[in-house]
This record gives C-alpha cells, structure tokens and sequence, in this order.
C-alpha cells in the first residue's frame, strides 16, 4: 500500500468529519462517542438540545453524564454499559435524565463499543432518543385502568364480570356486601349457585337468549341466596361486552338492592287486603242507590269525593254519573243495570273530574238489597278516593319507564367504541327519550375559537339544523360558562343580551339546555337540548341529562383513548417488522414473508425467486470510512433499491449486516436475475467512493439469485440456502456480479 502524504490525509480527514458532521446534523438522534482510553465524552448538538442545553456551553464528561440520570436508574444504568464492555452484551436502556430546567424526560440509549485487536474496548459510540411522549402515553393508560377500577370498586350498586360460561370473573366491594360473600369467594363462583332456585329457570332462558344476540340486555327481577342463607331481593341488569372484532368478551352485571322495595309491596299487598275487609264494615264513603226514585243518598265523605261542597246528601244519579270520564260512564251504567236489574254486585275504577276541576280516580263497591219479595229495592256500596295510590302507581310507572329508557340511552352509548356510531344513536335516542324538538353534541375546537355540531336529532324538518352552524367562542357568555364545567339553562332564548347567541336564538328560538361535556376538567364539547318553545328545565330532567351526559363524555374518552392505543399498537408492530437503520423490512419480517409466501406458492404450484446481495468489501469500507458513514451507506443501498420499480408483492429486506434480499413471488429464474442486474446497476450508478475495494473504486454488490417452486419435500430454508450458494458463486468468480444456482431438483426454476 502506498502511503498518502501528509496533506492528503489532512484534507481526507476533514471530509470525513465533514460527511460526519452532516450525519449527525440529518438525524432526530442525539448522539455521543465516548473515548474510553482519553476519557472523553463528545455529544453532538442535539443531544445538548434535548437535555435543553445550549449546544457547546461545556465539555461533557462521563461523570456529568452519570449526575444527569435519575438516582433511581444510575445503578442499572451503569450496570448495563459495563455488562457491555465486559462481555459485549448489546446495551439498550431506558432512563430518566435531568434537563437544565430540572423536569426528568425519559430517554432510550443505545451504543456500541469499538474494540481493538485484543478485543478491548477503546471507545463506545451510540445515540440517546427522547421518548418522554410514549412514556407519557403509557402512563395515562396505567391512569385510565385505575380510573375504571376506582369507578367499579366505589360505585354504591353492586357490579360484576361474568363469562360466558356464567363464571364470576370480577365482583366489586359493594357485590361482595350485597351477596355476603367475600371478592376471593365470590370470583370463580357460577351464578346459578347463589340464585334461588324458584327464579333460576328465567333467569337461565334470558341469559341464553342473552349469548344467544337475541337480545343486547336485559332487566330482571331475582331473588339470591347470601352466604349466610338468607334471602335478598336485586334488581338485575345484564349486558354484553363484545370486542372490536363482534366476539362475545363477557357480560356485564349490574346489581340493585331492592329487598327493602319488596318488603315494603308485599306488606302493601297484605295491607290492601286488610283494608278491603275494613271497607265492608266501615262504609266509608258510602252510598245508597234507590231503584224507584234513581237518586242516590251518600255519606259526607262520599259527596266530598267528588267535590260537593254543600250539605246536601241526596242527588240523582246521572249527576254523579256526569262526573265520570266517557269511557268509564257505560262501565258504571251497565254495572248499575245489572246490579239492579239483576242483583250482581259489582267492584270498578273510576276515573272523575271534581266539582272544582281536580281530576280524581276511585274505586266503587256495590251490592243488591232485595226486599221482602226478593227483589232489588237499592244498591248499597262504598267509594274509596284512590287517587294518591293511582298517581303514585302512574309516578311510579313514570319513573320505571324513565329509568328504563335512561338505562337504554346510556347502554346504547356504551356498546360502541366508534364515535359516529356512539353519536348518531345517541342524540336520536336522547331527544326522543327526553321528547325535545332539537339534540344535538357539540365539539369545541380550541384552535379555531369555534364550536361546531357533529351529530343531530331534529323531531322534524322544518326545524333549521345546527349542522351547518359554527358557534363563535370569543366574546361568548355561554360557551365561558360551558368552558368552566357550568350547566347553561335558558327558558327563553331571546333574552339573551350578546350578539352570537341573540343572533342564534333568532334561528333557534324557544328554550335552551347546555350540558357541558368533560374528563380531567378539560372541555370536550357540550350536549344540547332544545325546544321550540318557552319551556322552564324540571330539575328531574337536567338531573337525567347531568347523567347522561356523564356517561357520553365517559364513553368520548374511552373511544379516543382506544383510539390512540390503536395508533400506538399499530406504529409498534410496524416498528417490530422494520429495520431501525435502513426504515427497509428487517429480518423478522423477511422470515414471516418468506414463510406466507413458500406456503401459499405451494398451493397454486407457482415459482418462488430469491435474491440474496451483499456490498462487496464492507469491512474495508468500514475500517476505511468509519462506521457512520458505513450506516449511511446501507441507507443509501437501501433507498435506491426500494425505488427500483417492482410489484406490490415483491419484498426488500435487510437480511443482516452489509447482505439485503428480495423476495419474488410468481417470478421465475429470468425475472429474478433481470430485477438483480437493475439492482447491481443502481449501486453502480450511485458512484459511492470506495478506495479500499479490491473491484472498484466505486461501491459495488454481488448477487445470488434462486427459484424454486415449494413442494412439501422443500422448505424455505432450502431457497434461501441455494441463493447464498450463488452468492457465494459470485464472490468466487470475482464479485460485481450475479450467479444463479445450477440445480438438478425437478422443482427448480427454467431460466
């Protein structure tokens, strides 16, 4: 070799550290080269940026480098770099690194020792990657999952996960409470041994017809068996939880005391037989009905009933019978003209509208007295004023349907991770359970200052949609109220006083309810009720509205924290499948690819080609050049063979090292060797300096090429192991060439 003077290795020692410098100024990577010999540490500027520190503003040393990782990380951090020193194990580690403003990030580093002839290591060389933002990520899914167990272990209802085999998989505290049971106990427990036998039957036929997608849920009455063996009333509801795929993950249980409720309805059974007793014997509100003269005699108590204020006590019957609602005047006459025509006795509701306007029911009792002759001489009976009763039972109707639609709001709210979804039902569903003109979600949008509508229920037509409206945030009074969690009730739309929403009442006119939609106290949007009309907000229906609204920005969070676990899920498994260094597939994935398609070629009895290339010399090229700029050349070899023009099929990978491979499927030996000379003529063509290389001095590669068509008596191993044959052939004969493999299996490929 002949030795370069003095002034050349000058001048190609300063466009080495140039090229080098570029390398380091192109990458998002800090990097650091320690030199363990003199005990020094170099860190490019970026390294300086993402520790905050102005590039240069000192020399960094190793004990400085120690003093910035966190007391909890230095002892396995420095572990992990003498384990690499020592023994060569690849040093990859996570730690938390000081910055100048005194927050900790997360950092990756990694690095590589450069050893001498004896095998020591002389220097180390790597790169420090900040990944405070996966960190962060990570942390708040660790928040989320506490946050569903502090809302399943605190809720005051009993809940439970149960399998599709029935099997208790997770019971909260107040389950535990409820059953007797402990949450040990109870997890592994099948439902069927706590249910009491008598309600056993139907609630095995709903939960069948429950897996069976017969029904999305369902609501039932049972009663249990504690562990102490006493019995206790639950309201049960039951729904499924499906994964994104449909399958059937497990169900969810949601468990209501209601023993008390049940006592309480069965002594109001037993009272209201007692009372009917009583009734006979008391005549409360009793009344006579005189079958000649038809006027009818009654009680104080009677005529008070029905509103009459006077002291009269005696009227004709039509004016009682006036009082009735249509529907219920023909049942009372006809039971009048049977009981005196007749002698039946009778029992019937009524429903009646007061003297004074007041509507009430009551219920009628009457008999047949029959005088000496046997005939009816009068009707005898009693009133009962049950009007409390009726409007409790219609209050409590009420509340029952209420609550069951509000159970179905919010479960259909919850059976979808998909936000178009969870929108377009949940608005229909909420305006017509909360019969309003108008629903509509709102999204809040802090970079645009603007509010716009994502989903809409509209009761007709006629009726201007919020679609297309983009409600200002600046200088409005509610959308501040909104943005501080506060709930906005307008009776009357009009009388707002500032220009955006006095603009606004004028298209949307009547009443207005703003519920603010929000998790970790940050605003997401609003939920909005309208009607047409003045209207004054009930607080019953802003507390059903509160909840709702509760359980959609809950169901809003999970959706877009699924979401981001996705994105995230899916950046990982296409990391796990690509080379760091040339962003080309990586060896993993070459194996996978490779094994999918030996298989599938098999069926169809097709050809399988193989490339298998090399950069000739790389060592050299390495020890002449450096390490960095022998990354940067692989780079560059790995770009311009993936520009090369090919099918959606075919695969470029990183083999391993300085070697790259080409997958071809449906290609036979010909193709495959036309596609390795376009790839021998792309390196040519990239005039890479390579002074050390006993071919060129120019960068170039040597190519082995195999086909094979899989049969079961092949593997892929035996395709990759005739590529390299060729390869090797290659090499042999004098490199910057290709060399295919002569076989004389009957599946190999004709050129």
């Amino acid at each position: 070799m002949v030795l370069q003077k003095p002034r050349q290795l000058e001048v190609n020692f300063c466009q080495d550290h140039e090229l080098l410098q570029l390398t380091i100024d192109a990458t998002n990577d800090g990097i650091w080269d320690w030199d363990i010999k003199n005990d020094t540490l170099f860190w490019s500027d970026k390294l300086f940026f993402l520790l905050g520190l102005v590039p240069r503003s000192y020399e960094p040393n190793l004990e400085l480098f120690y003093q910035l990782i966190h007391e909890e990380d230095l002892v396995r951090v420095k572990r992990e770099i003498q384990q690499h020193l020592e023994v060569d194990r690849p040093y990859k580690c996570e730690m938390r690194l000081k910055k100048v403003d005194g927050s900790y990030g997360w950092f990756i580093s990694q690095g590589k020792a450069v050893r001498d002839g004896n095998g020591h290591a002389i220097r180390m060389v790597g790169s420090i990657i900040d990944i405070s933002d996966r960190k962060e990520i990570e942390e708040k899914l660790r928040e989320s999952e506490q946050r569903f167990r502090s809302i399943f272990d605190n809720v005051s209802v009993g809940m439970a996960l149960v399998n599709v085999d029935g099997y208790i998989i997770l019971a909260n505290e107040a389950d535990c409470r409820f059953l007797g049971y402990t949450q040990e106990e109870l997890i592994g427990m099948h439902f069927t041994e706590i249910t009491h036998p008598e309600d056993l039957a139907l609630d095995m036929e709903l939960y069948k017809s429950l897996l069976a997608e017969e029904r999305s849920s369902y609501v039932i009455d049972k009663r249990y068996i504690r562990k102490d063996k006493t019995v206790v009333w639950g309201r049960l509801t039951l729904s499924l939880v499906k994964s994104k795929n449909g399958s059937i993950l497990h169900t969810v249980v949601v468990c209501e005391d209601i023993t008390v409720r049940k006592q309480a309805e069965e002594a109001l059974r037993q009272s209201e037989a007692k009372l009917a007793a009583a009734q006979r014997v008391a005549r409360i509100g009793s009344w006579e009905l005189d079958n000649v003269s038809k006027k009818i005699i009654g009680s104080t108590e009677f005529f008070r009933i029905f509103g009459f204020l006077d002291d009269r006590r005696e009227y004709d019957y039509q004016e009682i019978m006036q009082l009735c609602f249509p529907e219920d005047q023909e049942r009372l006459l006809q039971a009048i003209s049977r009981g005196l025509s007749e002698g039946k006795s009778f029992e019937i509701d009524l429903k009646a509208v007061r003297k004074d306007g007041l509507i009430i029911y009551s219920h009628a009792k009457g008999e047949a007295i029959f005088n000496s002759q046997g005939r009816v001489n009068k009707l005898f009976g009693i009133l009962q004023d049950i009007t409390e009763r009726k409007q409790l039972e219609e209050l409590l109707q009420s509340q029952a349907q209420k609550e069951e639609a509000l159970n179905r709001v919010i479960q259909i709210i919850r059976n979808s991770l998909d936000l178009s979804t969870i929108f377009s039902t949940a608005v229909i569903d909420i305006g017509e359970f909360l019969e309003v003109e108008q629903a509509a979600i709102v999204k809040y949008l802090p970079e645009q200052q603007i509010w716009l509508t994502v989903a809409e229920y509209r009761q007709n037509s006629e009726i201007n949609s919020l679609m297309e409206e983009k409600i200002f945030d600046r200088d409005n009074p509610i959308t501040t109220q909104l943005k501080k969690l506060k709930i906005v009730q307008l009776n009357n739309a009009s009388l707002c006083q500032d220009e955006i929403n006095s603009n606004l009442a004028k298209i949307f006119p009547g009443a207005w309810l703003l519920i603010p939609l929000h998790f970790n106290s940050i605003t997401w949007g609003s939920l909005c009720l309208l009607k047409t009309q003045q209207y004054s907000w009930q607080e019953s229906e802003i507390e059903i509205v509160r909840e709702i609204a509760t359980q959609l920005a809950m169901t809003i969070y999970q959706s877009e924290l699924y979401h981001q676990v996705q994105a995230a899920n899916e950046e990982l498994k296409k990391l796990a499948t690509i080379d760091g260094l040339t962003q080309i597939a990586n060896r993993r994935r070459f194996d996978e690819y490779l094994n999918l398609e030996w298989f599938r070629l098999r069926r169809e009895k097709a050809s399988l080609s193989l490339i298998l290339f090399d950069i000739d010399y790389f060592k050299l090229y390495n020890d002449t050049y450096g390490h960095l700029a022998g990354d940067d050349c692989l780079r560059q070899v790995a770009t311009v063979i993936s520009a090369i023009s090919r099918r959606s099929a075919d695969l470029f990978a990183r083999y391993g090292g300085e070697e790259f491979a080409v997958i071809l499927p449906h290609t036979n030996l010909s193709g495959a060797t036309h596609l390795a000379e376009l790839i021998r003529q792309a390196i040519h063509k990239l005039e890479i300096p390579h002074s050390q290389s006993l071919v060129s001095d120019r960068l170039t590669v040597s190519l082995g090429v195999a086909c094979i068509v899989p049969d079961a008596q092949l593997s892929p191993q035996d395709l990759i192991n005739a590529a390299d044959r060729a390869l090797y052939t290659a090499k042999q004969q004098g490199r910057d060439r290709i060399a295919f493999t002569e076989t004389n299996h009957p599946n190999s490929c004709e050129q």
